[in-house]
């Protein structure tokens, strides 16, 4: 495949994950992150880098690490886009730790694996493949309270419709008496 071909695959891929997860976004009441989310992609380091690793069977972040050791993609990706967990880790006296999420971040961290699940799985996407694909990845590191506001809203997920969803989300960013009174029921 050449590669203006492989530049076009890739530009139509992100895009229609950025779509949705910025249709998410705006549903969820967060507009500036929908418009903002995974600008980087289109950058010159990433774009341009993930069509030189490209392969179309698995990541071209995996594929330059694989080449290098380390992914400069990857190192630009998280240090720019608050939503990924990797941006709240750091270390103290050496040991790694994680800093809480904040709610704005952590509910564009779900939408962005929801939309990349029904990216890349394609037909074999179901509401609980998020819930299932974070269970699996369990060396991410979370902070205690994120992780359970994590598997808390990945549950809402799963036993709500969409418009119930997007609903519970605008509340959930607005309050935390609405959270506190839903754990209590």
């Amino acid at each position: 495949m050449t590669k203006f071909k492989i530049a076009f695959n890739h530009l139509k891929t992100i895009t229609k994950h950025k779509k949705l997860v910025t249709i998410s976004c705006f549903r969820a009441g967060l507009i500036i992150q929908g418009i903002k989310h995974d600008l980087s992609k289109y950058s010159r380091l990433e774009f341009w880098g993930s069509v030189k690793y490209w392969t179309g069977t698995n990541s071209p972040i995996d594929n330059e690490k694989k080449d290098k050791g380390y992914s400069m993609m990857w190192l630009n990706h998280k240090a720019k886009n608050k939503h990924h967990w990797e941006y709240w880790t750091d270390f103290k006296y050496g040991v790694p730790y994680a800093a809480k999420i904040p709610k704005k971040y952590l509910v564009e961290h779900i939408l962005d694996g929801i939309a990349a699940g029904k990216v890349y799985g394609g037909d074999n996407y179901k509401k609980t493949s998020l819930g299932e694909f974070i269970r699996r990845e369990d060396h991410r590191l979370y902070n205690s309270e994120t992780k359970d506001e994590i598997f808390r809203l990945v549950l809402v997920y799963e036993n709500k419709s969409t418009r119930d969803w997007y609903k519970y989300l605008r509340r959930y960013l607005k309050t935390e008496e609405y959270v506190n009174a839903i754990i209590k029921k």
